[in-house]
């Protein structure tokens, strides 16, 4: 659990977008759509149906104006607030000067409980979420169409420099090129939307919306294509958006049974939401966060022994030489490797972790709590 912070944000987007003239291409494959002819469709793998952008639909409405530059730039690298504001806009039924306001929230509401009045007898349908499901996920996101635009999730994944995943800072992630039988091969790890690409699909290849993670936290039963948010389009959100997280908003803590806990037995471990009673259901909900690091508390036992240990021999020989330390901001580098500093937190598993706990325990140690 860390924020994702870029070094270079403008770079790294423009790469995303620049990199063999990816954005251009994405605009031309919505703008070829908009007067394309009927195609089959499997809607969610099993029913077959004709799918055709009408003129002067929401579909047609939405393909016309963002795969225009600036919008295109919008729907493609916009930041969450963006990305609200695209939804609120689809939401509406994308009004413009010749066209009033769509009631869309039915849309929604079928797309989430999956089920969906769509004709099954060959007629051509206008369906908004099928046809952008097959424009930007099944052709860019999935696809690997020779001739047809797609996302290099490897190198997406590596640009950002993660090694861990940002929703439960337990488990690495890594990006790698192996070679097997002469050939060249890819390891990604998973790449979660956070707001999911089955109700959003418009937002499937969107920069900030891609967050790379961990197999646990994307794959079913946890997030997978459950929705953070509560209500659409308002932006109540039940777990924050990694490059929105907050730090202080959450954290660990570990309760010990007695003053000198004899083994990992002795100590719990309970996650603090500070009463937030939405965050607190949302990362139980969408990622188990409680009962996970419930099983770590082997990890704050050590902590506690290293810190004990230091206390009852290192120190006392510091100090019979007379030898001013500042051990308690020296031992995280002794104790685990590296500094508690924010730059670790997407190279670290269990960074915020070990950097809570071992803020409460120096403060037990100083206090006489723990001995």
């Amino acid at each position: 659990m860390y924020r994702i912070k870029l070094s270079n944000s403008e770079k790294t987007i423009n790469s995303y977008l620049d990199t063999e003239k990816y954005m251009e291409k994405v605009g031309a494959l919505m703008r070829h759509y908009l007067t394309a002819p009927a195609w089959d469709y499997y809607y969610y793998g099993s029913r077959k149906v004709r799918l055709k952008v009408a003129p002067d639909s929401p579909t047609y409405r939405f393909l016309d104006k963002y795969s225009q530059c600036n919008d295109l730039k919008r729907l493609l690298a916009g930041d969450f607030g963006v990305q609200l504001d695209i939804i609120k806009e689809v939401f509406d039924g994308m009004p413009d000067d010749r066209h009033q306001r769509v009631e869309m929230k039915k849309h929604f509401e079928t797309i989430i409980h999956r089920k969906k009045d769509i004709p099954a007898d060959g007629s051509e349908v206008d369906d908004f979420n099928s046809i952008l499901r097959h424009i930007f996920e099944d052709l860019v996101y999935d696809g690997t169409q020779v001739g047809v635009v797609h996302i290099d999730k490897y190198e997406f994944v590596r640009a950002l420099g993660l090694k861990v995943c940002p929703y439960c800072g337990r488990q690495y992630i890594h990006t790698v090129k192996p070679t097997r039988d002469d050939k060249e091969v890819k390891v990604k790890p998973q790449i979660d939307h956070f707001l999911p690409k089955s109700v959003f699909p418009f937002l499937a290849l969107n920069f900030y919306n891609m967050i790379p993670c961990c197999t646990q936290c994307n794959m079913a039963p946890a997030k997978k294509e459950q929705n953070p948010m509560i209500e659409i389009p308002k932006p109540t959100l039940r777990v924050m958006q990694p490059y929105y997280f907050d730090d202080k908003a959450i954290t660990f803590r570990y309760d010990p049974k007695s003053e000198a806990p004899l083994d990992a037995s002795e100590i719990s471990i309970s996650v603090d939401y500070h009463g937030n009673n939405i965050m607190k259901k949302g990362y139980n909900d969408l990622f188990f966060i409680d009962k996970l690091y419930a099983e770590h508390n082997l990890e704050a036992h050590d902590l506690y022994v290293k810190i004990k240990t230091w206390k009852s021999k290192a120190e006392l020989a510091y100090r019979s030489l007379g030898v001013p330390v500042d051990y308690w901001n020296l031992l995280p580098l002794i104790f685990m490797g590296y500094e508690l500093t924010e730059d670790q937190a997407p190279l670290r598993p269990l960074f915020k972790f070990n950097k809570d706990v071992y803020g409460q325990m120096v403060n037990d140690f100083e206090t006489g709590r723990i001995r």
